[in-house]
């Protein structure tokens, strides 16, 4: 399974002004239209303040695919998120 250990999210400002400022990996996704609950991965990224990069890649898009006006994941590593809840 090729994401265990990990949360989905809407990559959105209110998930982005929740988490933490800390460290982390994480990767942006869209949805697979033909298979719900399936992601295709668009850009994976580590960060030293999760928050400022999350931020920065909702105005600029890291990739042209990344859809900015429907909804796309923000897939986090579970003990990353768990870090962001201190």
């Amino acid at each position: 399974m090729p994401f265990q250990n990990t949360n989905v999210y809407n990559f959105s400002e209110i998930t982005i002004s929740s988490i933490a400022e800390v460290g982390g990996v994480y990767g942006l996704a869209r949805a697979t239209l033909l298979r719900p609950g399936y992601y295709t991965i668009l850009y994976v990224g580590k960060s030293g303040n999760l928050r400022e990069r999350l931020k920065y890649h909702l105005n600029n898009p890291p990739v042209p695919e990344l859809p900015t006006s429907s909804p796309s994941a923000l897939i986090m590593r579970r003990d990353e998120q768990s870090a962001s809840s201190n």
